[in-house]
């Protein structure tokens, strides 16, 4: 069996937590849950472990670092550990004897049910057997995250929060980077392009909004920043908006944008771009057509958007950097030919909250590692403290177990933590569960002491 599966009842709904039997052989080996006496070594139980090593993500193996001393012969090994389920399964997966696992010293398994060798020398392999109460207390746990939360210390949950957030801006650094790099190091290519996928956001149609910062690029809204009907025809034109079969029937403003659209894409030979947009719970004051409208004016008001908001130091004036004023047309549409029933032009503060959460502060973060300037990490972090939390439903339920986050720097972290362990039940490598089975193993190994 590969994996534990808690099924938990609450109310009149069933919840399955599922944990990877590696991630919990992972979670007990990196953090000392364990005593010699639940380690069982083949084929000769005379080792015992001298370091533990350090877990590396995307390493080949699971621990690096590691040494081992038998202590019949006193050999010393020296290497790294691979993790299975089942000893058995490094043979199924056919990589033993591969080049890139000539450093490992020890295969750490749930299940020895077979002896492996490799050039005919047995592996060292280590059973290590969960302690019964751990496996309940994960269970238990399960679930109940947001009451345990509460419950710690604010220097405990502090801690839990920093490194949530940490992860969460490591993840959106990595990806302005990557743009960058994409980019070929045009700081103004890929603030356009990062502009345009958070502008997307709100819909789940970042990546449709960075196909169409692709095909029509910076170097084209900047061109023609003063003509900013041209540029929102571009954006709406090449994602579709003004492909109408009876142009006939347009209004005015539809027939205005078509025109503009199709004179700059014979002239300049722009290829069609396809997108497919994402129209699951979008509001309409979110239509995909209304934020590329949104995008094009604050881009033609900012055409140098990036030196803006890297010398922007205060949550005022970034507001007013993207405080812009569209055509009257779409104070009552919300796509070419598409009335809203509402008005939906204007751009709310908590779209642009979101809009500094998604953009500036992943540019500024990166802007400080490529210039190794930390004044604009310091800013960014600055503004996590400033902004207002978010609302989310996932939060409803840490503020029910009362905690409320007081900030974005609380609610991101809370999103890091519903997207990276919550949603994919990965309890095994949740923070929250990490220090609150460190508090049991300590208080167990107290009353065993005593």
């Amino acid at each position: 069996m590969r994996t534990l599966f808690y099924i938990i009842l609450i109310g009149r709904v069933f919840f399955i937590v599922n944990i990877e039997k590696t991630e919990l052989i992972r979670l007990l080996w990196q953090n000392d849950f364990f005593e010699n006496n639940d380690l069982e070594f083949f084929p000769n139980n005379t080792f015992e472990v001298i370091n533990k090593g350090i877990h590396i993500e995307g390493a080949v193996s699971d621990f690096s670092g590691v040494i081992l001393r038998d202590k019949t012969s006193e050999k010393t090994l020296k290497g790294g550990i691979k993790i299975s389920i089942n000893s058995s399964d490094w043979r199924t997966e056919g990589t033993i004897g591969e080049p890139q696992y000539d450093n490992i010293v020890l295969h750490l398994v749930a299940n020895h049910d077979t002896q492996l060798f490799n050039s005919s020398e047995p592996i060292i392999s280590c059973q290590l057997t969960p302690k019964a109460w751990i496996t309940e207390f994960i269970e238990k746990f399960a679930l109940q995250c947001p009451k345990h939360f509460a419950s710690m210390s604010s220097m405990e949950r502090t801690e839990i929060l920093s490194q949530l957030l940490d992860e969460r801006v490591k993840r959106k650094t990595d990806e302005v980077l990557a743009i960058l790099d994409s980019a070929r190091g045009d700081w103004y290519e890929c603030s356009y392009i990062c502009f345009l996928r958070a502008m997307g956001a709100s819909g789940g149609n970042k990546d449709e909004f960075e196909k169409v910062a692709r095909s029509v690029d910076y170097a084209f809204v900047s061109l023609h920043s003063r003509r900013q009907t041209l540029v929102e025809a571009m954006l709406l034109g090449q994602t579709g908006y003004l492909d109408l079969d009876d142009c006939e029937q347009c209004d005015e403003y539809t027939t205005k944008l078509r025109t503009e659209f199709l004179a700059a894409r014979s002239r300049d030979g722009i290829l069609p771009t396809v997108v497919k947009w994402n129209r699951i719970k979008v509001r309409p004051s979110s239509a995909p057509a209304l934020s590329l409208v949104r995008a094009a004016a604050i881009m033609c008001r900012n055409p140098e958007l990036f030196d803006q908001i890297i010398a922007i130091e205060n949550l005022d004036e970034l507001f007013e950097l993207f405080t812009v004023e569209l055509e009257p047309y779409w104070q009552s549409h919300c796509a070419p030919m598409v009335g809203s029933g509402g008005r939906y032009g204007s751009f709310g503060g908590k779209r642009m909250e979101a809009l500094i959460l998604n953009f500036v502060i992943p540019i500024l973060y990166a802007r400080s590692i490529t210039s190794n300037d930390e004044q604009y990490a310091t800013r960014a972090y600055r503004f996590y403290e400033e902004l207002s939390a978010e609302h989310y439903s996932l939060h409803d339920k840490w503020c029910s177990a009362q905690w409320h986050p007081n900030n974005a720097f609380d609610s991101q972290a809370l999103v890091q933590l519903n997207d990276t362990y919550c949603k994919t039940w990965s309890c095994a490598s949740c923070p929250i569960l990490k220090l609150e089975l460190r508090h049991k193993w300590q208080q167990t190994n107290n009353l065993n002491n005593l």
